[in-house]
């Protein structure tokens, strides 16, 4: 049993429900002008649990790039974290993973430290 169970994968994994998270924030963003509502929408978003016969309890993310946008002011590293203990974080990216870091476009303006997390890449 690992800590964290986060897996990366390139392509959605067919029969799970994958939460398309830049829609999901696009809602919130258009009807508040102020950020600090953002961190709780996301914290409502990673809440979120599916089953799987195999996974078990489990939450599939697309397009949460957005969460690396700098005006929603989130704590990335923490929220993969907390949310990936109970159950297996699956998130969808065309990223790379380099060092124990995730990098969106190589570009390290736009990592994730996964330094003593447990995750594998698919």
């Amino acid at each position: 049993m690992s800590r964290n169970k986060i897996i990366f994968c390139h392509e959605p994994i067919s029969n799970l429900h994958f939460v398309d998270v830049g829609k999901e924030l696009s809602f919130v963003i258009k009807e508040q002008e102020e950020p600090s509502g953002y961190s709780s929408v996301c914290k409502r978003i990673f809440e979120q649990t599916y089953n799987d016969e195999v996974i078990g309890s489990y939450l599939a993310l697309s397009n949460w790039i957005i969460l690396f946008e700098p005006d929603l002011k989130l704590d990335l590293r923490s929220i993969v974290e907390s949310f990936s203990i109970n159950k297996c974080l699956i998130l969808l990216s065309n990223g790379s993973i380099k060092e124990n870091r995730y990098l969106l476009m190589d570009d390290p303006r736009f990592a994730l430290n996964l330094h003593g997390l447990s995750f594998i890449e698919i």
